[in-house]
C-alpha cells in the first residue's frame, strides 16, 4: 500500500477522513506522536521495530506533525516507506511540507484535506522541484504507482504555473505524454521519471 501525506492543520479533517476513507473495523489503528517534540533517529528505530513485527492483521500508522522529524530520522524512515511490510499502510500528517525531504514526499500519495491546503502543496511541489533543478541526486522510483504519482504532483503544479510561467506549458505537456505513456506501455518508471527531471533541468537552465 502506498504511503499518504495529509496536508492539513485541521485535527477534525484527519479525523474524518481516517474514519470515511481509511480505517475498518478489523484494522489495527496506532497513532504516535514525536516524543519530545521532534521524531528522533531512536524514536523511528523503535517504530520501525515494531512495524517489522508479523501481523496478518491489516495494520494503520499514524504520523503526526511529521515534519517535526530530523533529517537523520526522515532519512532511517525512509527505506520502509517506500516498501512497507504487507498490509501495512503508513500516514503521515504534516502542515509544513517543505521541513520534509523530496524523497519522502516522492515516495507519498498527497492527500489535499481543505481548499486552505492549496498554497502549501503547490509550495511544496515548487520545494521539490528547485531541488531536482538544483542538481540533488535523482529519485528511486521503486514501480509503476509511485511514479504515476509523482508525475501527478508536478502536473498540478505546472497547471497553476500557466499565467505566468513561460516554460511551464513545455514541461507540462511533456509530462502528460510520459504519463499517458507509462500507464499505456511497458515503460520502464525509473528511466521515464529520470528523463523528465533530466528535461526541467534543461528547460530551466536555459
Amino acid at each position: 500500500m502506498i504511503s499518504q501525506l495529509l496536508i492539513s492543520d485541521n485535527e477534525k479533517a484527519i479525523d474524518e477522513y481516517l474514519k470515511d476513507k481509511v480505517l475498518k473495523k478489523e484494522d489495527l489503528f496506532f497513532e504516535i506522536v514525536p516524543e519530545n517534540k521532534q521524531y528522533s533517529i531512536s524514536q523511528i528505530r523503535e517504530i520501525i521495530k515494531n512495524v517489522n513485527i508479523s501481523n496478518p492483521a491489516r495494520r494503520i500508522y499514524l504520523l503526526k506533525d511529521f515534519h517535526l522529524s530530523s533529517l537523520e530520522a526522515q532519512n532511517s524512515f525512509l527505506k520502509i516507506l517506500e516498501e512497507p511490510p504487507p498490509r501495512v499502510l503508513f500516514i503521515l500528517t504534516t502542515d509544513n511540507a517543505n521541513n520534509l525531504i523530496p524523497t519522502i514526499v516522492s515516495r507519498t500519495k498527497i492527500i489535499n484535506l481543505s481548499k486552505k491546503s492549496d498554497k502549501k502543496i503547490a509550495s511544496l511541489i515548487k520545494n521539490l522541484l528547485e531541488k531536482i533543478v538544483g542538481g540533488e541526486k535523482q529519485f528511486r522510483i521503486v514501480n509503476r504507482e509511485e511514479a504515476v504519482n509523482l508525475l501527478e504532483k508536478i502536473i498540478i503544479y505546472f497547471k497553476e504555473r500557466l499565467l505566468f510561467d513561460n516554460k511551464a506549458a513545455v514541461i507540462l505537456k511533456k509530462t502528460l505524454k510520459l504519463k499517458y505513456l507509462l500507464e499505456k506501455n511497458n515503460l520502464n518508471p525509473q528511466l521515464t521519471i529520470d528523463n523528465l527531471l533530466i528535461f526541467i533541468g534543461k528547460i530551466y537552465s536555459k
